[in-house]
């Protein structure tokens, strides 16, 4: 069984943090419009992907997000996570 990880509120935002913000940002009508789109909680999406204090989206948001936004800078930023340096 998969246990629920806490976010570590001390983390800097990643380049991937920074992405999926933009991204939804872009979306039309934002990331209120990209979360209705969905049925997730407009202000919970919002603080998950402040880069602020960036939080942690789950697979269904990350996955969501991937699909309405198209943006394939995500996809790059995680090819340069897993590539080797």
């Amino acid at each position: 069984m998969l246990k629920a990880i806490s976010p570590n509120r001390n983390r800097h935002a990643s380049k991937l943090d920074i992405l999926c913000h933009d991204a939804a940002k872009k979306y039309p009508g934002g990331i209120t419009a990209l979360a209705q789109r969905y049925g997730f909680n407009a202000r919970t999406l919002q603080n998950k992907l402040n880069p602020s204090e960036p939080g942690c989206i789950n697979l269904d948001e990350f996955t969501a997000l991937l699909s309405a936004t198209r943006d394939r800078r995500i996809l790059d930023a995680i090819v340069e996570l897993v590539s080797e340096r």
